[in-house]
């Protein structure tokens, strides 16, 4: 009865010294939590040949149109500074796609080794400049590299050869099409793979 009542008054009497540090107590048992990170499936290829032959039948919706969520916009943040001036928006964005017969591929050869290409189709009568602003980003959704550059088309076909700086593995490629009149006016994603 005696340490029951002891531990009272010990217990009572400690309380304004435990009580300013109850905050602190708190604030490190939240950084020890074990915070998860977004996570993308990047080994579903849609596999191409070097000269843009389809490898595999693809089932899912990789390099088709997309509405990308705010996270997804973000990573184009830092390229949204690239000068537009000089460039118009086609009427018809194919490609890059397989499913359109007069588009031959979308990313090939993938999987890459160095680098790979990636083709655009526009309405026929498409001449002059866009901008393709590409982000690739690991499973985790942190971006690996970022790169803007200004593509030119006479007759509505267009194609870019990227040598991009990356280590081995499985990455997603995200990328927007952009003009003065309309920033962002098409944008895609599909996963890659480098082979070194």
């Amino acid at each position: 009865m005696y340490n029951l009542k002891l531990m009272k008054r010990f217990t009572l009497r400690s309380l304004p010294f435990f009580l300013p540090g109850l905050p602190l107590i708190f604030f490190l048992l939240s950084c020890s939590k074990n915070e998860t990170q977004p996570t993308i499936d990047v080994t579903s290829l849609w596999e191409t040949a070097p000269l843009g032959q389809p490898m595999n039948i693809p089932t899912d919706k990789q390099w088709e149109s997309k509405t990308f969520s705010a996270a997804e916009m973000n990573l184009f943040a830092s390229l949204d500074t690239v000068n537009l001036s000089g460039t118009v928006m086609p009427l018809k964005v194919i490609g890059p796609g397989i499913k359109d017969p007069s588009t031959p591929s979308m990313v090939y050869p993938n999987p890459f080794s160095k680098f790979f290409n990636i083709t655009f189709a526009f309405d026929s009568s498409f001449a002059g400049n866009v901008i393709i602003k590409l982000v690739i980003v690991d499973q985790s959704l942190h971006p690996v590299l970022k790169q803007a550059v200004r593509l030119s088309t006479n007759s509505g076909r267009t194609q870019f050869r990227f040598w991009p700086d990356l280590p081995a593995g499985n990455f997603r490629l995200y990328y927007t099409l952009s003009a003065q009149s309309n920033p962002h006016f098409h944008k895609s994603w599909g996963n890659i793979k480098n082979v070194l």
